[in-house]
């Protein structure tokens, strides 16, 4: 382990392993600002035109950021002390963008020293000072801390809401309306993510991908969907939403990457804490978590589990143009869902020296789901009058298991040309799913028929295998890093004697470039990518699948910090979707004789080029961001509905387009003013398609879409606080229909007991019942029009302790 005085800095810290987690909030120093501004004497500052090299002195320059969020810290006090007498030699605050130039040292070695309020005081020794040069003393990140005078305890709050080099930070850290729900809840509190009633979240109108502390979530496709909704939002620090990643990061997915941070506040010796939640539909649920530390070794863990219920209500009227006379179809669906899931992970991490840190995570996850269905169909004639009725009842029982394993080390090195780094991780996950389901249909309209049942069994199995080395080191004033990546995926269905097996091979190799050049920022990027994908079918040799291609992704991200608190960063990156085995698998996979799913064999992958520009403006009341941006897909998805004379549909994924979007999005946050703050996010896009597929009446063309997010926090005293929030969704245009708009409002209120080592939380979720959505799709082949209602008002009451220092 590192010294603790002296920070294991990174010349950029990966999202994860994150062996060190922030222990509390910060403040904002808005006094030590105004100092900076208003009194420049307190600068040790340089007359015009003198030189930096003088003959009988030195200088050190520095940056100094917060240790979690990389946020450069404005007006720290930086100070040069006499390495045996501890003489103030000279000192400094540090400016807007955190940067630090101490000048006019006498030669010899000196101690840094940094002080800033809300943060743990940091020192740095054995720092030369050569006569005629400047010294980089590197970057030195500083911690939060919670402090006491005279018996008062101050607590440094951090902001909700920052805007990072490549990212934005969206803290759970009092949201109220997300304490004691799940990690779907708290994406919907993201102003910048839609989560819809089933779960999917997307990001101005792409999917992105999920990560859990900066590597790719254990699950994907509707596992992921399951995950989120039961993972419990009390375990999450923060969300991080980024738009163009580097190369660095996987290149799958068409709306970047959000990131989930998991709170894992580790201290010396033995803390920990416990939660609870229930909701008023069947929502309970309870977990924990541990750590322990001494010396080089630590260990934490914890576990959890949940129980919920759904219950959602569909009815639909299709139109069957092809049949004559033509003919409709009505249908009624009922669905109860119930879900049991728990989960137990455990992290060990062991320093072998200052230098060297071995680490292994392991993530065990069983989910155990039922529900129960009901579905009514009505056939009628052009008249309306009803030619036959039947009642279909469903029952699945499913049970998935995983097992998520992770290991490597990561050394720092120290030579003469500068620090560098070296990391190797290999993670293997599997997953198996047992899926038993029984079917019942009876015709209402002639009690002889007979009621025909059937029983379906499926087993999947699926494991993945990731092998990850980096390397990191400055040349000169630029930092280079190298990567190689390889993946390897399998996936085995076995459903009534017929199955599949999907194989899925990557390899890839990396490099990033990164320099600062005062306040000019640039990171280049490149990634190529060989891929393999490869799909066997039982005795259906000729519609399997069998791909191989190489693929270029480059990035860049160039950024511009402007005194006061400005930022402008533009950004580029392009990004690829692959279709997975359900959307590929040309066999059948539903239990719905008027229903049939199948995948396309000649389905292609989906690349999308994005160019962004972000820019910010933070002022004495909060901040305003502009992110203007323009995105280019070739080969976009839909899942596409055709009904044939018989009235049977048929769902079947399709490249359907090449689409150009423009758009923009306005967002405001306001800091704590008099005890009120909040954020407001208005976003549009500008969508041109050109339909190759459709065979609409009105193919191509262009659609507007737009939505509004709000957030409002009141702090009311220093233990208790509220919050509201809403979403809204206008209407919109989709591949063959439209869908209507959503409106879903939130609640929340939180105190602190216990000298604020417990918490209280009370979330009411659309209290006002509007959340409804309507679809409308058509080709020529059938019009129909779908309701989907779901009981999504809820309370949640949920409480928590945390064993440790209070107020953290």
């Amino acid at each position: 382990m590192t010294d603790p005085k002296i920070p294991f800095t990174r010349p950029h810290p990966p999202l994860a392993p994150s062996p060190r987690s922030s222990r509390g909030a910060c403040l904002t120093t808005l006094v030590l600002g105004f100092l900076l501004a208003t009194a420049p004497s307190f600068v040790v500052a340089q007359e015009p035109g003198q030189d930096d090299t003088l003959p009988a002195v030195g200088a050190i320059r520095g940056l100094v950021m917060d240790a979690e969020s990389g946020e450069p810290l404005r007006a720290a006090q930086v100070a040069a002390l006499e390495a045996d007498s501890g003489e103030r030699l000279g000192a400094v605050l540090t400016d807007a963008d955190g940067q630090f130039h101490l000048r006019d040292l006498p030669a010899g070695t000196v101690t840094v020293s940094l002080v800033y309020v809300g943060y743990a005081a940091l020192e740095q020794e054995d720092v030369e000072v050569e006569a005629g040069q400047v010294t980089d003393a590197g970057e030195f990140r500083m911690r939060v801390e919670a402090i006491q005078v005279e018996g008062v305890g101050i607590e440094s709050r951090r902001s909700a809401v920052s805007f990072e080099a490549d990212r934005t930070v969206y803290r759970m850290e009092g949201m109220p309306t997300v304490s004691g729900g799940s990690l779907s809840d708290a994406l919907g509190g993201v102003p910048e993510l839609d989560v819809d009633f089933e779960g999917r979240v997307e990001f101005e109108g792409q999917t992105p991908e999920i990560y859990l502390n900066g590597r790719p979530a254990p699950v994907d496709g509707e596992s992921l969907t399951v995950f989120l909704e039961q993972f419990p939002a009390d375990r999450i620090d923060r969300i991080e939403v980024i738009p163009n990643p580097s190369a660095r990061f996987e290149a799958e997915g068409a709306g970047g990457i959000v990131n989930i941070v998991l709170a894992e506040d580790v201290e010396l010796g033995l803390t920990g804490s416990v939660f609870a939640n229930a909701g008023t539909r069947g929502e309970v649920g309870s977990g924990g978590r541990i750590a322990w530390q001494r010396g080089e070794l630590t260990v934490q863990g914890g576990g959890f589990i949940r129980h919920n219920d759904r219950e959602t209500a569909s009815s639909s009227i299709r139109e069957n143009l092809l049949a004559d006379p033509v003919t409709f179809l009505e249908q009624d669906r009922l669905t109860r869902r119930g879900g049991l899931t728990g989960g137990v992970d455990m992290t060990t991490e062991y320093g072998l020296s200052d230098r060297t840190l071995v680490w292994a995570r392991t993530r065990i996850n069983d989910l155990g789901s039922d529900s129960e269905g009901e579905t009514r169909s009505t056939r009628l004639d052009d008249e309306g009058t009803a030619l036959d009725l039947t009642r279909r009842l469903t029952e699945t029982d499913r049970d998935r298991s995983s097992l998520d394993l992770q290991g490597g080390v990561q050394v720092n090195f120290d030579d003469e040309l500068g620090d560098h780094e070296f990391s190797v991780e290999v993670r293997r996950d599997a997953r198996r799913t047992e899926t038993f389901r029984s079917f019942a249909t009876e015709r209402l309209d002639d009690v002889d028929l007979p009621i025909d049942t059937r029983l379906d069994e499926t087993l999947e199995d699926r494991s993945r295998v990731r092998l990850r080395a980096d390397y990191t080191r400055p040349i000169g004033e630029t930092q280079v890093e190298m990567g190689v990546r390889g993946q390897y995926r399998d996936t085995e269905s076995i459903r009534d004697a017929l199955g599949f097996l999907h194989q899925e091979r990557f390899h890839s190799v990396f490099a990033t470039a990164a320099r600062s050049l005062g306040s000019l920022g640039l990171q280049l990027g490149v990634r190529l990518e060989n891929s393999a994908v490869t799909l066997e079918l039982p005795d259906a040799a000729d519609t399997g699948v069998d791909q191989r291609y190489t693929s270029v992704f480059p990035t860049a991200n160039v950024s511009w910090r402007f005194d006061g608190g400005q930022q402008l960063r533009f950004s580029y990156g392009q990004r690829i979707r692959r279709p997975n085995a359900r959307r590929i698998n040309p066999l059948d996979r539903s239990d719905d004789p008027l229903l049939r799913r199948i995948g396309n064999p000649d389905l292609a992958p989906q690349y999308t080029h994005n160019v962004r520009l972000d820019a910010s403006w933070r002022g004495s009341v909060g901040t305003v961001r502009v992110t203007p941006f323009y995105r280019f897909q070739t080969d976009e998805w839909a899942e596409l509905r055709t009904v044939d004379a018989e009235g049977v549909a048929t769902e079947q994924w399709e490249n359907v387009a090449t689409t150009h979007q423009v758009g923009s999005s306005l967002s405001l946050s306001a800091r704590d003013l008099r005890g009120w703050s909040g954020t407001v996010r208005i976003s549009g896009r500008q969508e041109f398609r050109s339909d190759d597929v459709l065979e609409l009446e009105r193919r191509g063309g262009s659609a507007l879409r737009w939505s509004v997010r709000g957030n409002l926090d009141r702090e009311f005293g220093r233990d208790f606080s509220a919050q509201a929030r809403v979403n809204y969704n206008p209407a919109r245009e989709i591949p063959q229909g439209f869908v209507s708009s959503s409106l879903m409002t939130r609640f929340g209120v939180r105190a602190r007991v216990l000298d604020r080592r417990a918490s209280v939380n009370l979330s009411v979720r659309d209290p006002f019942n509007l959340y409804d959505r309507t679809f409308e799709s058509r080709d020529p082949s059938h019009v129909e029009l779908r309701s989907t209602g779901q009981d999504t008002r809820a309370a949640v009451l949920s409480v928590s302790y945390t064993l440790g220092s209070p107020g953290r």
